[in-house]
């Protein structure tokens, strides 16, 4: 561990709707957080991993957190900002709690890991940790069309407020298109297998509210 990190519990991090973040003591022990460092929670999600990061940094430290899902933004924002955040620290000998007085600086941004390269970078980090994947959040809710035990629309989209739908591209991508959405790393390379099973005629084909069942 670096300097000004703690020891992880087993068992920390439940959080929203029981949500673990995974492999949290060993992801916190790699990452050796030193205390007055910059460190970038490249996919912060409900903000498990952030939580005990800025738990080590302190008030000289800067916590940088990006996340596509802005419901997940907002948990997260929550969990860095309120309660869980107070729960974390102590009151000192001052009165004055140590959320505020020794709580690094804490930026979450919307948006893409991969806006990193704007001009608002930080000149220099010293840990990025990135959780690459679906969380709980987003399958838990049937309405984000990633659940496997419940039907929904087919949208399978990480943020809402953009992007075309899962439903969209099986409907409208050809296959030129859909290979190049998968070689730039697009979502919508979800929809290659069943274009490609299906051909050119989908079943979903001008269903304008179809639902994960039916691909």
């Amino acid at each position: 561990m670096g300097e000004g990190s703690t020891d992880t519990p087993q068992g920390v991090g439940h959080g929203q709707g029981g949500h673990v973040p995974v492999l949290l003591k060993e992801a916190i022990d790699f990452l050796a957080v030193r205390r007055g460092g910059t460190y970038i929670d490249a996919t912060v999600g409900l903000g498990g991993h952030s939580l005990e990061i800025a738990k080590r940094l302190g008030a000289p430290g800067h916590l940088i957190g990006f996340d596509k899902d802005p419901k997940a933004l907002e948990i997260a924002r929550e969990r860095l900002t309120g309660e869980d955040a107070r729960r974390s620290t102590n009151h000192g000998e001052t009165g004055v709690p140590a959320r505020q007085a020794d709580w690094p600086r804490v930026e979450l941004r919307h948006g893409s890991y991969a806006d990193l390269a704007d001009d608002r970078r930080p000149t220099t980090v010293d840990g990025i940790l990135v959780d690459l994947g679906v969380s709980s959040l987003q399958f838990s809710d049937p309405a984000r069309g990633f659940s496997f035990q419940a039907d929904g629309p087919l949208d399978m989209r990480m943020n809402p407020q953009s992007e075309p739908t899962a439903e969209q591209v099986v409907n409208q991508f050809d296959e030129r298109e859909l290979a190049d959405a998968e070689a730039a790393g697009s979502s919508a390379a979800v929809a290659e297998t069943g274009r490609k099973a299906g051909g050119d005629q989908l079943p979903l084909a001008g269903r304008p509210h179809c639902e994960r069942r039916d691909a």
